[in-house]
């Protein structure tokens, strides 16, 4: 998952906010595929860009519905750890992971209100 510009204000960031977050990621192509889509003559097939595109949306919906191995960003010190991280593969081994789901998140976020 891409680094976000809230992560830099927040020591932690809620279950609505990181299922914020994972949408945002997910979708990152929508404007690339409605262009796509609006350039097309009608009655034309999408052409192999637009199917790797919605393909891709399609499997990381299904991922994040399924699970998703993601950053815990609930806890202080983690956030900070992948604040630091550099990107590189070995600075992953000080980051704790969890296998997210989003029902989990928004079913827990509403459980809060």
């Amino acid at each position: 998952m891409e680094k976000d510009d809230t992560l830099n204000k927040l020591e932690t960031i809620s279950n609505k906010q990181l299922d914020d977050l994972v949408a945002t990621f997910i979708n990152r192509n929508q404007d690339e595929i409605k262009k796509l889509k609006d350039a097309r003559r009608p009655g034309r097939p999408a052409n192999k860009k637009q199917d790797l595109l919605e393909m891709k949306l399609k499997a990381e919906n299904d991922l994040y519905e399924t699970g998703w191995k993601l950053p815990v960003l609930t806890e202080a010190d983690n956030v900070k750890k992948f604040k630091n991280w550099k990107g590189e593969h070995s600075g992953l081994t000080s980051i704790k992971f969890q296998i997210f789901k989003k029902k989990d998140l928004v079913d827990e976020d509403s459980q809060m209100q």
